[in-house]
């Protein structure tokens, strides 16, 4: 399988677009093509978002053998 760089960034919760825009900014910063997962305590349904991050629910990346 090799080695893999992934960017993971956890947080409780993104209700604001405030808090959306301040977990993404640091991934958005990194300025590579890195696969970037947001990791949140909400039970929500998966996204890629414009910049190909994915937000994802603890649960589902725990049970998820092939987020990452």
């Amino acid at each position: 399988m090799g080695n893999k760089k992934i960017y993971i960034q956890s947080c409780y919760s993104m209700p604001t677009n405030e808090k959306i825009i301040q977990e993404i900014k640091p991934l958005i910063n990194t300025q590579d093509f890195f696969k970037k997962i947001i990791i949140v305590n909400d039970d929500i349904k998966s996204k890629i978002d414009e910049y190909g991050i994915i937000t994802i629910s603890i649960k589902e990346f725990l049970l998820n053998k092939d987020i990452i």
